[in-house]
């Protein structure tokens, strides 16, 4: 999988506003300036600190350095406009690739106070949302990103694959076949990995079993053969991909091979189910069973570049299903996931669904 969510924030940043933002004097800010970029003046107003904040973000750097120096960037320019909405959702980011939620929760609350109809304020708060494990909160903004967006056909590919990663986590197969479908048909680059979702989700599905249609959402009865038959269209959207990221590699060569990325020690990669080569089905413990506890168990999760789990913490579920949840989160294997084609530590999010009968 390529563009974790973590390495989107900057881009998503640069699409929000842009200096949009009124213009202020620097009122008295005198201390002295170590965030310097080279060839870059020295800021003068509110937005001039938000679009050196995210000039750092063009270079794919989120070393801690980097990241502190951005963090003040935007404190700064929040001294001179306490209203600057760029601004806030350009800490808040900031904030998220140092796993501060609470102060990133913060700032984009805020933030939408002053913009309640802005979609990309929605998506980050998705974002924060789901690395807390909040996941029915993360689904809310998701669906408010996806109603703003779609009125005016701009919904991404990557807002319905989001959304359809926490709709596969949470035991909802029809709308997360539905979402990666629609993810499908936008965007041009990952085809391959969204028919392949697909395909693992019809693995997921028991054939006998009876599902209920409606005429807004019609699943056609599900055959044996329907997830070979995704993984197949999967594999020739693969060839098709690679195929055509050979001659942009070529291309990108010269330009690339002395600019490479600086990355935090892990990275953020949302909801992990769908990525697992291996998940293990926990037995539900009869003590468990007998006293009538259910529900999800989630947990924070940190894996390696081969796919291996490196751990695993519970953030919520009963007491009586923690247990089992974390071994077998411990005994899964992901797919190794890569930013530019290199493999990367991630930390995610994992859930195990417990039914009581």
């Amino acid at each position: 999988m390529n563009n974790p969510s973590i390495i989107c924030l900057i881009f998503l940043l640069l699409l929000f506003g842009g200096s949009a933002c009124k213009n202020n004097p620097l009122a008295g800010i005198t201390e002295q300036d170590k965030c310097e970029i080279p060839g870059v003046s020295k800021p003068k107003t509110s937005d001039d600190y938000v679009d050196r904040a995210l000039k750092r973000g063009e270079t794919d750097d989120l070393s801690d350095e980097i990241v502190n120096c951005s963090i003040a960037d935007c404190s700064a320019a929040l001294r001179l406009d306490p209203k600057n909405t760029e601004a806030l959702a350009c800490r808040a980011a900031f904030y998220l690739v140092k796993n501060e939620y609470d102060l990133a929760l913060e700032d984009i609350n805020e933030a939408l106070r002053l913009t309640p109809q802005e979609s990309q304020l929605f998506l980050l708060r998705s974002l924060i949302y789901t690395d807390k494990g909040l996941l029915d909160e993360a689904l809310a903004d998701l669906n408010k990103v996806i109603d703003l967006s779609d009125s005016t056909g701009l919904a991404t590919d990557e807002d319905f694959s989001r959304r359809a990663d926490i709709y596969y986590a949470k035991g909802d197969y029809a709308n997360a076949i539905k979402d990666y479908e629609q993810a499908t048909g936008r965007g041009n680059d990952n085809h391959a990995e969204y028919f392949r979702n697909i395909a693992k989700v019809y693995r997921r599905l028991n054939p006998k079993v009876s599902r209920p249609k409606s005429k807004k959402n019609i699943l056609l009865d599900i055959l044996p053969d329907e997830s070979e038959k995704y993984e197949q269209i999967a594999k020739g959207w693969e060839l098709r991909e690679k195929n055509s990221a050979l001659g942009k590699d070529a291309n990108d060569s010269k330009t690339t091979s002395s600019n490479q990325a600086v990355l935090p020690k892990s990275v953020s990669a949302g909801v992990l189910n769908i990525k697992a080569i291996d998940l293990p089905e926990p037995v539900y413990p009869a003590q468990a069973r007998a006293a009538g506890a259910g529900g999800a168990v989630i947990l924070s999760v940190e894996v390696d570049e081969s796919g291996n789990v490196l751990s695993a913490q519970v953030i919520s579920g009963h007491p009586l299903l923690r247990p089992i949840a974390e071994q077998a989160t411990r005994n899964t294997k992901f797919e190794p996931i890569t930013i530019n084609g290199k493999p990367v530590n991630v930390t995610g999010i994992l859930v195990f669904n417990f039914v009581s009968e």
